[in-house]
């Protein structure tokens, strides 16, 4: 090498390349030189340092001189490629083969991509590209083949590690999840991208399109135009310790994917959610950090049998968590404090909408929200279980519902303690009988110090006339409540006509009637500490309804 001088940081050895006075084993090595007094791109070979390839920089096509060392590598049957610190300038793919390890010297080590298509394209199972920078220079590819840095089509064992990408967002976008992104796995599996930073992108910081089984660790991705990570048609990946912030939409957005561990990630102040499942099933979102998002922090839209916990999403635009059309999802421990923070009263910490079902909302803590702790706005969200939640000072209130979502919540049981006339005889429904004006049945109870906010009563008893088809049976409902060291009649309640809500029933059938906040609105001030007393009296019949004809039981108060 006589009239090569070397540029770069190293000097070629025989076992390697010498570097910051450590020896780099390398098959190929890679390096900027003055050759023939011309600046030149120069691949050597690792063992002996026998030129493999060498043109002037200046002709801005040093994919030749790193196409040529992989050529060289891959007649060996694999091994390294060390690229030296320096800016290469490439005007075609990069082409990585089988068992070929590209590794630069750190993010010096700078690859600046003018086409378009793909900087590097993983041609073979069993390679990694490592330690270097990719840019992609404004204006690269025409239309429809916007370039991507990275990219992996129907592989297995490939790792991408320690790489710096900068993006391109002055094109427009081709419209397409597997192009502008840094780095996009297609039909790949068993694969690694870790410790990444990429930014800038038109689209994706990462894109996986039907790739089981991979692992996306470690990454920061930032500012690019669409979301930071996006799956579509993917299962069993993991993506664990991300930081995916101030994306165009989405931090990490799942579509059409199963079985996907998505754990320890930091979305914040992404232009959409922080996570969104869209069509998803089987996940498991888990002390992930989504806040301040300009939409919600979590979205579970069209998702079913998704498990979230230990989540925080506070101080976002809109909800904290927002199941959309979703159903069978557990959410068990999250935290959703402070959503709403342009304080609309629109959004909540937890809300479920559309056709929700059978959720399990558990032990979650939703304060000082500007709408509702937990808000279920829509009545096609039926049968979800709402229990155990902390939901301290949201402005609106703690919980709202509607009857007819028929929400499972935890309860408050109080008997009848006294009445007319008590029916105790054999083959007669026991309890206490109101049938005749002036009878009356009183429970007595006190709610439980944790009981955030009484949601509705119901009073339960066993008819002894049937109110034909259609018909209910009316009832006069007075209820009282106050706390230690208040006045007893503090929430007084008093609900005249009430129709049961349990209409068309037989004789000896079980009927009950309902009140809320919608009878009342003293209902929702109801809390725990309250001593309550609930007081039915008989009411006469009232168009096709009929009177008062029942012995009475016992009052349920649901509560959150």
């Amino acid at each position: 090498m006589s009239t090569t001088q070397r540029r770069g940081l190293g000097t070629a050895t025989g076992a390697g390349v010498v570097v910051g006075g450590l020896v780099k084993a390398a098959t190929a090595i890679v390096f900027q030189a003055l050759v023939a007094g011309i600046a030149s791109t120069v691949a050597i070979r690792g063992i002996d340092s026998t030129v493999i390839a060498v043109q002037a920089t200046a002709l801005n096509t040093d994919n030749i001189i790193f196409n040529a060392a992989t050529v060289y590598v891959a007649a060996l049957g694999g091994g390294e490629i060390y690229v030296e610190e320096a800016g290469y300038n490439l005007a075609a793919t990069w082409n990585v083969s089988v068992y070929i390890s590209v590794r630069g010297a750190g993010w010096n080590t700078i690859l600046n991509y003018n086409a378009g298509g793909n900087c590097i394209t993983f041609t073979g199972d069993n390679a990694k590209v490592r330690d270097l920078k990719i840019v992609i220079t404004a204006g690269a590819g025409g239309g429809g083949t916007r370039p991507n840095s990275i990219f992996a089509d129907t592989r297995t064992n490939i790792e991408v590690k320690g790489v710096w990408v900068v993006g391109d967002k002055t094109q427009a976008d081709d419209g397409s999840d597997i192009r502008q992104c840094a780095v996009v796995f297609d039909t790949v599996n068993d694969s690694r991208i870790l410790n990444n930073r990429f930014q800038g992108n038109d689209r994706h910081g990462v894109s996986l399109e039907a790739s089981p089984d991979n692992a996306i660790t470690g990454n920061t991705i930032h500012d690019n135009t669409q979301t930071g990570i996006f799956l579509n048609d993917s299962l069993h990946n993991s993506i664990t310790g991300n930081i995916a912030n101030h994306n165009g939409t989405r931090g990490i957005h799942l579509t059409g994917s199963t079985d996907n561990t998505i754990t320890g990630n930091t979305c914040e102040t992404n232009t959409h959610q922080g996570i969104r499942l869209e069509t998803s099933t089987d996940n498991t979102l888990t002390g992930n950090t989504c806040t301040g998002n300009i939409r919600s922090g979590i979205i579970v839209l069209t998702s079913t049998d998704n498990t979230l916990t230990g989540n925080t999403c506070n101080e976002n635009r809109r909800n904290g968590v927002f199941l959309d059309d979703a159903s069978n999802n557990t959410l068990v421990g999250n935290t959703c404090n402070e959503n709403d923070v342009n304080n609309t009263g629109t959004y909540s910490g937890i809300t479920i909408t559309d056709v929700s079902l059978d959720n399990l909302i558990h032990s979650n803590t939703c304060n000082d929200n500007d709408k509702y702790g937990i808000d279920i706005d829509d009545p096609l969200a039926l049968r979800n279980w709402v229990k155990n939640n902390q939901l301290r000072g949201n402005t609106t209130g703690a919980f709202n519902d509607d009857v007819a979502n028929l929400t499972k919540l935890a309860t408050v049981r109080m008997q009848f303690v006294q009445g007319t006339t008590f029916i105790s005889a054999d083959a007669s429904p026991k309890g206490w009988e109101i049938d005749a004006a002036d009878e009356f049945a009183i429970a007595l109870g006190q709610m439980p110090l944790e009981v955030q906010q009484v949601v509705r009563f119901k009073i339960w008893a066993v008819g002894l006339a049937a109110p034909g088809a259609g018909n209910a049976m009316m009832l006069e409902i007075n209820i009282n409540a106050g706390g230690d060291d208040e006045v007893y009649t503090t929430e007084a309640i008093a609900v005249a006509n009430k129709p049961s809500t349990t209409d068309n029933t037989a004789i000896n059938d079980v009927i009950h009637w309902m009140i809320d906040a919608t009878d009342d609105v003293d209902v929702d001030d109801i809390v725990g500490g309250d001593s309550v007393e609930v007081k039915v009296l008989h009411e006469v019949a009232s168009g096709g309804d009929i009177a008062t004809d029942a012995t009475f039981r016992t009052v349920v108060v649901e509560v959150v």
